[in-house]
């Protein structure tokens, strides 16, 4: 599947990805393929795929597609 970035909090390591179809997917960051550290922002675009949990549907095998989104200091 894909989707966006919608929130992450990368104190606590979890957030959710918006799909193309307008779902919310819970993921955490240890779903994050081949960074190290792992390392997300809020917009990037991502493919994953969808595992269930006791709580419902993850995202795993999470990787980042299209241009990577960067944030700073303002």
């Amino acid at each position: 599947m894909k989707g966006k970035i919608s929130f992450y909090h990368p104190i606590k390591g979890y957030g959710f990805i918006k799909t193309e179809n307008g779902e919310d997917i819970f993921f955490h960051i240890s779903g994050l393929e081949e960074y190290n550290p792992p390392q997300i922002n809020q917009d990037q675009e991502v493919e994953f795929d969808l595992a269930k949990s006791e709580k419902g549907d993850k995202a795993t095998n999470i990787k980042k597609i299209g241009k990577e989104v960067k944030r700073g200091r303002k």
